[in-house]
């Protein structure tokens, strides 16, 4: 454990609208985004001492991910 790791950085915001359909029935939609920044989150650089890829970091976090949804209650 004496290999630092880059920072990780996610914004994430949500907006729901609720919609009053009748007396008894309402619709919510809501719009997620996930990693709004589009922010590269690296993971951990590789630490077996000896490998070519020693030090290195070779895969990130996921990237920006929107997710819509639509619930009925009545």
């Amino acid at each position: 454990n004496i290999l630092a790791g880059p920072g990780f950085g996610s914004l994430d915001v949500a907006v729901v609208r609720s919609l009053r359909l009748s007396e008894q029935a309402t619709a919510e939609l809501r719009l997620e985004a996930f990693n709004v920044t589009n922010r590269a989150n690296f993971d951990l650089p590789e630490r077996t001492f000896g490998q070519a890829t020693f030090g290195r970091s070779l895969s990130a976090g996921q990237a920006r991910q929107l997710q819509l949804g639509l619930r009925f209650s009545f």
